[in-house]
């Protein structure tokens, strides 16, 4: 859209937005650097991560939470929530799923560092549980990860860089590259146990 509203901007003396997949912040200064455009709309990248315009005025892009464009937050059908997002859980729904310090400080071990896995890591360490995440792979990400060498699905990465620092700066500890088994988890002996060993997929049977 950015060549059509540069063109735009040079027939018109309003200002002139542009919107469309412009997620990143230094996206955006260099379309208004470039004299593209006067102002940037955004509307998926808030919803992935509201505080995105305050992080980067504030020289804080590494924590922002990335849009990665899988579409989750249009509404389909009745039996979903009027906003979701495959990377910001608490979309729609921030009141109920607010982060507050647990009253009691537990043992956390997560298994499975996929998406949903690394985000049940981050809430119980920013509540203040002491977590343990562990996964069979040598690396974060699950599917994701593999996804993402897709050449055409890169951005997908930019979900696992967010959580790798966000585990980091939570202090949670990776045990990473050999499989939670039962007897693991029993010589551990943790609080509680979070099974995020990922979805299986639907194959009908026509």
């Amino acid at each position: 859209n950015v060549p059509m509203a540069k063109a735009m901007k040079e027939a018109v003396d309003v200002p002139v937005f542009v919107t469309g997949r412009i997620a990143d912040p230094s996206i955006a200064e260099g379309i208004l650097a470039d004299g593209a455009a006067d102002m940037i709309g955004m509307v998926r990248a808030l919803i992935a991560d509201p505080e995105l315009p305050l992080k980067a005025q504030q020289g804080r892009p590494d924590d922002i939470r990335m849009c990665i464009g899988m579409d989750e937050c249009h509404y389909i059908g009745h039996a979903r929530k009027p906003v979701m997002c495959a990377v910001n859980p608490a979309a729609g729904r921030e009141a109920e799923m607010e982060i507050v310090p647990a009253e009691i400080k537990k043992t956390v071990l997560v298994v499975g560092a996929g998406p949903a896995g690394m985000e049940a890591a981050r809430a119980a360490a920013l509540r203040g549980h002491h977590v343990y995440l562990g996964d069979r792979e040598k690396a974060l990400g699950g599917t994701v990860r593999i996804l993402a060498q897709d050449p055409n699905r890169r951005n997908l990465a930019d979900m696992i860089v967010f959580f790798q620092r966000e585990l980091r700066q939570a202090k949670v500890e990776l045990l990473l590259g050999d499989e939670i088994e039962a007897g693991v988890v029993l010589e551990m002996a943790p609080d509680a146990v979070v099974v995020a060993t990922g979805g299986r997929p639907f194959v009908p049977e026509f």
